[in-house]
């Protein structure tokens, strides 16, 4: 665990704390030197700093996997919403949202402004977390000793050979499909142009065929289902 962020975070939520508590101890804040002087005493601890470096750090966090840093984040976050949701109360019920009519008050939003930033940041590093997560759920296999047998059923079951094949010249020339394939493949053409006759029908030895092993189709399509591929 980092006990920078630690420290940091703490002193972020002990000071943001001290500065609200003090607030409500007014009833109502239409002298404005109390709402001033806090903020500027806040804003001498350089809580705009201390939330930026403590952003930083509990981004270093993010990035390790083990049950201290996600319970950290885990508080982290419900301090934030606390203080924000706390901040929104005072702005409303001492209505400091009128900044444009009253500049002194943009003392008070300067304080609370680096605060707002950090709960912004934090739900767009969940938001990023969750998707990455999402989009990154298959599995790491090392395919590079495949056949080529296996490598024409692969482009078949994936799309790519049919979609080829509605493109020119590979409409009309297997030959030509081959080609660019052994450029993709690392196969000869000669070793490839069978196996694609064969599936498309060109009259030709069909014991070429890729798919008249039934065991390694199934092992293709097996790995296919693995990494998340929905097969039709």
């Amino acid at each position: 665990m980092n006990t920078n962020a630690q420290k940091n975070w703490r002193e972020v939520i002990y000071l943001y704390d001290w500065y609200f508590k003090s607030l409500e101890l007014y009833n109502s804040i239409e002298h404005i030197d109390p709402v001033l002087n806090l903020s500027e005493v806040l804003n001498k601890k350089g809580i705009a700093d201390l939330c930026h470096r403590a952003r930083f750090e509990i981004r270093d966090l993010t990035e390790q996997q083990n049950n201290n840093a996600e319970l950290f984040k885990k508080n982290a976050k419900e301090d934030i919403l606390e203080l924000t949701d706390k901040a929104d109360f005072l702005i409303n019920h001492y209505k400091l949202n009128h900044a444009d009519r009253m500049p002194k008050y943009i003392c008070y939003f300067k304080s609370v402004q680096p605060l707002f930033d950090l709960l912004d940041w934090f739900n767009k590093k969940i938001s990023s977390t969750v998707n990455h997560s999402q989009m990154d759920n298959g599995i790491d296999i090392d395919l590079s000793k495949t056949k080529a047998t296996e490598k024409i059923i692969y482009l078949k079951e994936l799309g790519v050979l049919d979609f080829l094949r509605t493109k020119q010249p590979f409409i009309s020339s297997i030959n030509s499909l081959a080609t660019i394939l052994s450029a993709i493949t690392g196969e000869q053409n000669t070793t490839l142009q069978p196996y694609l006759n064969a599936i498309y029908g060109n009259g030709v030895d069909t014991t070429k065929d890729p798919y008249s092993s039934t065991k390694t189709v199934t092992k293709v399509k097996s790995l296919l289902g693995q990494v998340g591929f929905t097969l039709k």
